[in-house]
């Protein structure tokens, strides 16, 4: 039982995702949906299997990860990340 006032993990995650695009590099990015029409020009649900990991990499350095100005270091997490999903898939 969770006492009163406390955040789901859904919850968490949600207001984490709001505060790290909200700050990214100055835009007024608020989520993954603005993300990805910021990023990409498209809805979430649109986006490749690429263009959603590029998000996802972002979540650990907004600023750091940043695939507009720091192209490389993203494309790096990126790989990482799909040898991540691939590994535990069981896929190779």
């Amino acid at each position: 039982m969770r006492p009163q006032g406390r955040l789901g993990l859904q919850q968490l995650a949600a207001a984490l995702l709001v505060w790290l695009y909200k700050s990214s590099d100055g835009d007024d990015i608020v989520g993954f949906e603005d993300a990805a029409r910021s990023y990409f020009d498209k809805p979430v649900a649109q986006l490749s299997g690429d263009e959603f990991l590029t998000l996802v990499a972002m979540l650990s350095g907004p600023t750091v990860l940043n695939p507009r100005t720091h192209p490389k270091e993203n494309a790096e997490r990126v790989a990482i990340l799909k040898q991540a999903v691939t590994s535990r898939c069981g896929r190779q």
